[in-house]
C-alpha cells in the first residue's frame, strides 16, 4: 500500500502540479495504483468487459461495454427496472490519451458506476492530427448511437443516460451538445440524455502562453486563432437545458477555472480541494473518491427522461 494517505499526497503535490503536468500525471497514476488494486481485491472487479465494439474505420473508433458484475445481457434484459447507462469520454489534451491509459485508468470510472448498477460504455475517439474540430464530437455521437443500437438489439431497457467527459473529453462532450455545428447530428442525443458530467473540462480554445497544452489545442482546433471563439464550447454554453454537473480540482491546469466560471450559475458545481487535474478522475474506484457522493446525488435527483 502507498505509504501516504491520499490527502497527504495530494496536499504535497498540488502546489507543484502546474510545473510538470505530464510528470505529475504519472506520479498520480503510480500513487493510486495500490488503492485501485486493494479495491479490486476487497470488492471484486465490479464489472465485466463483455464486448469491444467498433463504430468507424479509424483504430480509435472503438468502445467497450462494462456490465455490472455477475450479470449478462439476458439477465439484464429480463429485469423489470430499466438500466442506467454511463457513456464516458477520456481526456488527453486533444493529441494523446486512450480509454485504457493504464490497466486501472480509465476503467476505474466505469467500475465505480457499475458497482451502483450502471452499464458503462468507455468510448475511444480520433485524436489530432488524425482528427480536427469537430471530429471528436462527431465520433462521440456516433459511438453512443451505436452503443444504444447494440443495447436495443439485446432488448435491454435503458433508464437514465449520462454522458461524462474528463479534460479534453469534456471539451468534446460539450461541443457535441452545445455547438450549433452539431445541432442536427446530436439532436436525438440531446433529447435522450438525463445529464452531462464534466470533470476538469477545457471549455475554451486558446494559445495563451500559460496554457501548457496550447500545442494540442492548435493541433485540434487549427492554427487560425480567430476561429477559436466560435469553436469553443463556452461560447455556446449560455444555459443548459440538460442537467449539468461540473467538477473541478483545486489545482487545475492553468486557465481552466477561469473558463468554467461563467457556467457556475446554471450548473451543479463542485470544487474538490487538494485535488489536481488528474487525481480528480484517478480517485474513482480507489476507495477514496471524494466526488462520488455528489455524483450519486446528481444522478438520483435528475428525473429519468421519458423520451
Amino acid at each position: 500500500m502507498s505509504p501516504q494517505a491520499p490527502k497527504e499526497f495530494l496536499r504535497g503535490l498540488g502546489p507543484r502540479w502546474h510545473l510538470d503536468v505530464q510528470g505529475h500525471r504519472d506520479e498520480v497514476f503510480a500513487f493510486y495504483q495500490p488503492f485501485h488494486q486493494a479495491q479490486l481485491a476487497r470488492l471484486g472487479p465490479g464489472a465485466e468487459i463483455i464486448e469491444t465494439s467498433r463504430y468507424g474505420s479509424h483504430a480509435k473508433n472503438e468502445f467497450e461495454f462494462y456490465w455490472p458484475e455477475r450479470q449478462d445481457d439476458q439477465s439484464l434484459a429480463h429485469e423489470d427496472n430499466p438500466k442506467s447507462v454511463l457513456f464516458f469520454v477520456h481526456g488527453g489534451a486533444f493529441v494523446r490519451g486512450d480509454r485504457n491509459t493504464t490497466p486501472e485508468v480509465y476503467s476505474n470510472v466505469l467500475r465505480e458506476f457499475c458497482r451502483s448498477g450502471f452499464i458503462g460504455v468507455n468510448i475511444g475517439y480520433r485524436l489530432a492530427p488524425d482528427a480536427c474540430y469537430p471530429d471528436a464530437a462527431v465520433d462521440i455521437v456516433q459511438a453512443i448511437t451505436k452503443a444504444k443500437e447494440v443495447l436495443s438489439d439485446r432488448r435491454i431497457r435503458l433508464g437514465q443516460q449520462f454522458l461524462m467527459g474528463h479534460s479534453a473529453g469534456g471539451t468534446h462532450c460539450a461541443t457535441a451538445l452545445f455547438d450549433p455545428c452539431m445541432a442536427e447530428k446530436a439532436a436525438s442525443l440531446r433529447e435522450e440524455l438525463d445529464g452531462l458530467i464534466l470533470m476538469s473540462p477545457r471549455l475554451k480554445a486558446d494559445r495563451d502562453p500559460r496554457n501548457v497544452n496550447a500545442a494540442g489545442v492548435i493541433a485540434y482546433f487549427g492554427e487560425d486563432d480567430t476561429k477559436f471563439e466560435l469553436r469553443s464550447p463556452l461560447t455556446h454554453m449560455k444555459k443548459s437545458d440538460i442537467p449539468l454537473f461540473i467538477g473541478m480540482a483545486e489545482f487545475e491546469n492553468p486557465l481552466l477555472h477561469d473558463y468554467v466560471e461563467p457556467c457556475r450559475r446554471f450548473a451543479t458545481y463542485r470544487q474538490y480541494n487538494d485535488h489536481n487535474h488528474m487525481s480528480i478522475i484517478t480517485q474513482f474506484d480507489s476507495g477514496h473518491n471524494e466526488c462520488w457522493k455528489d455524483l450519486q446525488e446528481f444522478c438520483k435527483i435528475t428525473p429519468t427522461n421519458p423520451v
